[in-house]
């Protein structure tokens, strides 16, 4: 597992956030991370935590937070703070990193959420930029297009024209991707809501109530999407199109 403070980003938080007889929460992470450090996870857990009840949060609170739970082999507890934290940080190595790793211990995970190694390739790259970024990229590349296909009309020479006339192609190919991209960041950042179980061997069941038929049994620490709530139940889906009724209490929304 890479180390907790692989992510030590500029953690700028206004002191008054805290009371003036509390410790403030930059202070509250570096004894986190001393507790963390002296293998004290349960304190470095409270320290973090604190910093959340103040209503602040960062990608690596989060990642640190996940990495306390993980010593502990609160595999839920790890996931969702993981999931947080590359919520904020998509792109970021570490995090990653130590997800890929946490669902090394999860069992059965990949028996229960096949994926197609095209949809991995897709995710990853979409991920590579929230929507704002791939937002950009599309904007930038309408105005690459429009100065290639510009360059076609007063540029004298076949050849010349036909190079541009093939980087407009190229980078108009590029656009319908970044507007691909955006879209699906935008439904799971914004539209589609997801969540850990954080129970172990939870049965999934074909209606929502404990009368329901169980179809599949969820470990602790699966990521899945949740579709309606119904009652105190929440219809899921995995990544290979299944469904099913869960408890509420038995997941924590991401």
């Amino acid at each position: 597992m890479k180390p907790a403070f692989q992510l030590i980003f500029l953690f700028t938080i206004i002191l008054t956030c805290f009371p003036a007889n509390g410790a403030s929460p930059d202070e509250s992470f570096r004894q986190g991370n001393e507790a963390y450090m002296e293998g004290a996870y349960r304190q470095a857990i409270d320290h973090y935590e604190a910093i959340l009840d103040s209503g602040l949060e960062s990608a690596s609170l989060y990642y640190n937070l996940g990495n306390a739970y993980f010593q502990l082999e609160m595999k839920g507890m790890a996931r969702l703070n993981y999931e947080r934290a590359r919520r904020l940080d998509p792109r970021n190595d570490a995090i990653l990193h130590n997800i890929n790793l946490l669902r090394e211990r999860i069992p059965g995970e990949e028996n229960i959420l096949p994926k197609p190694r095209i949809l991995e390739w897709r995710n990853h790259f979409t991920e590579l930029q929230k929507v704002d970024g791939w937002a950009w990229t599309a904007i930038i590349l309408v105005l690459v297009v429009a100065v290639s296909l510009a360059t076609v009309y007063v540029t004298p020479s076949p050849a010349w024209r036909k190079l541009f006339l093939a980087f407009a192609a190229v980078f108009l190919l590029g656009i319908l991707v970044s507007i691909y991209a955006a879209g699906r960041q935008y439904q799971l950042e914004y539209v589609k809501q997801h969540a850990v179980v954080m129970e172990g061997n939870v049965a999934a069941r074909s209606v929502p109530g404990d009368n329901g038929q169980e179809l599949f049994i969820l470990p602790e620490g699966i990521k899945v999407e949740v579709k309606t709530a119904a009652n105190s139940w929440l219809e899921i889906r995995l990544p290979d199109g299944h469904t099913g009724w869960l408890p509420d209490e038995s997941v924590e929304v991401i």
